[in-house]
């Protein structure tokens, strides 16, 4: 049996000292809380070169379990140079091997992807509570330039829920060729895509502040990704920030 907890996020606000609890970044948004035996998988740490972000990968031990749009899961994460977040990891893939919150992104030849972050930054998105540069206010981060002209790009949004609006907003922007869901590719018999669960937040190299929303390390911190068993076991994977 998996635990689970209701969660009206329009009703969490700001804690002591306006920290923030992850859920409450996203106002309106219902969802349930579950706490299924997880093992983790390789989660890695963006180039902060390209737009840093903290990818989590993880699934259920059970794999019969089918991860709902609802569901959320959620784990602790904190860096050697001192910052605490929690966040919520989410349902990874949606329908056959489309990442929910996953995007791939072509530009003309000529342009770039960094010409989309103004277009981005138009997205209507609440966006996280310090938000003081524009990168900080976008839905969503390039996080790998994909070719030496810099015309692809891959990214993540930090929520599935607006995945089909940014998609949108892309495919109108000046200069942008394809836009896409990401996508996962399995040779024979595909893994129980149905029971893998996601997590994305932006990564920066700056001075931590806990509960921001944002996960603050410098090149060498070890980012250490934290989750309780129901059986009361702590799992912990480690991403060395590079």
């Amino acid at each position: 049996m998996i635990k689970s907890v209701l969660v009206a996020a329009s009703a969490l606000g700001l804690g002591a000292c306006g920290d923030i609890n992850a859920a409450a970044l996203w106002p309106g948004e219902n969802f349930v809380h579950i706490e299924p035996e997880l093992r983790f998988f390789d989660s890695f740490a963006g180039l902060l070169e390209d737009g840093g972000v903290l990818v989590i990968n993880a699934g259920t031990v059970d794999t019969s379990i089918h991860i709902r749009d609802e569901d959320r899961v959620s784990v602790s994460v904190t860096t050697t140079s001192g910052d605490v977040e929690s966040v919520d990891l989410e349902r990874e893939v949606c329908g056959v091997g489309s990442l929910c919150a996953g995007f791939s992104v072509a530009m003309r030849p000529g342009l770039s992807v960094e010409t989309l972050y103004p277009h981005m930054a138009q997205f209507p998105y609440g966006g996280f509570v310090e938000a003081d540069q524009v990168s900080e206010r976008l839905p969503a981060r390039i996080t790998r330039i994909a070719s030496f002209d810099r015309r692809f790009g891959v990214g993540y949004v930090w929520r599935k829920v607006d995945m089909p609006r940014f998609i949108s907003l892309l495919q109108d922007a000046d200069g942008v060729e394809s836009v896409q869901r990401g996508g996962l590719g399995c040779g024979g018999t595909c893994p129980p895509w149905h029971s893998f669960v996601a997590g994305y937040r932006p990564l920066d190299d700056r001075a931590p502040r806990s509960n921001n929303g944002w996960i603050e390390a410098h090149p060498g911190d070890t980012i250490t990704i934290s989750y309780s068993q129901p059986s009361g076991a702590v799992l912990t994977h480690r991403v060395v920030m590079r």
